[in-house]
């Protein structure tokens, strides 16, 4: 059920280069199907696993097992959080703040469905793209986090502001690259699948990143004041997600009288 609906919602997502009507409902609807996977998977993992003997878990599939699962609950809420971004991209009034929040959850969903697939080890075709998969997704949002961040820097007063603010939007650009070299590789590799578009929140990126880290470094190297370069990458803030999973309840066993 959970893998039809994950199917249903990127069929949803399926962007042809050319189309732009009725893209935004798309999206929308998508996000309540990711969010209905994502309740599915959660009752799977909270409610039926536990149910198991020991012996009936140690049998389960391995693209079955617990943090397969958690794996998927956590990427379908990162396509969710990823879709939010992209709608707040194109809406006007939607502030950085807003936009960076979006991004830093995004990261925080894909990170943990990384550190899931990652600590099973999970062998195969299908596991080995999965784990591309999520890498993909996860630098994307990275890429998203560091460069909203560095806008959020840039605007502030203190003395290293546009120092931080350059070395974040560094950090964007090479996560930006790296994602499209995991696209690369997803796409090639077996069972090889169509080379996704670039459109919406990657395609506002792709132009956006070169274009302000080259702006802010020029404005950086003109500035009349020395500022103090920092010598690290700052932490990307910490952010509650907002969306959560939608309650699912397995349907109760009718009895012969109610059937």
């Amino acid at each position: 059920m959970a893998m039809c609906s994950l199917f249903q919602a990127n069929l949803l997502l399926t962007y042809n280069g050319q189309e732009t009507s009725g893209l935004e409902d798309r999206r929308k609807q998508a996000i309540d199907v990711f969010l209905k996977v994502s309740g599915v998977l959660e009752c799977a993992v909270k409610n039926i696993l536990p149910r198991l003997s020991k012996e009936g878990r140690s049998k389960i599939p391995a693209d079955l097992k617990e943090g397969v699962l958690h794996a998927l609950l956590m990427q379908s809420l990162g396509q969710s959080v990823e879709i939010q971004l992209g709608l707040a991209i194109e809406n006007v009034k939607a502030t950085l703040a807003v936009k960076r929040r979006l991004a830093c959850e995004q990261v925080k969903c894909f990170l943990e469905a990384f550190g899931d697939i990652q600590a099973l080890g999970v062998g195969g075709i299908w596991g080995e793209k999965h784990l591309l998969f999520i890498s993909w997704k996860l630098a994307e949002a990275k890429a998203a986090a560091f460069y909203f961040h560095g806008l959020m820097l840039a605007e502030g007063t203190e003395e290293d502001a546009h120092g931080n603010a350059i070395v974040s939007l560094e950090t964007a650009n090479g996560y930006l690259k790296e994602s499209q070299n995991l696209s690369v590789k997803f796409s090639s590799t077996f069972p090889r699948t169509r080379p996704a578009p670039v459109w919406g929140t990657m395609k506002y990126l792709t132009e956006k990143i070169p274009w302000d880290l080259t702006n802010k470094k020029r404005m950086y190297r003109s500035s009349k004041h020395k500022e103090k370069f920092p010598g690290q990458v700052a932490q990307l803030p910490d952010f509650a997600l907002s969306l959560h999973p939608e309650e699912f309840k397995l349907p109760g066993i009718l009895s012969k009288s109610d059937a």
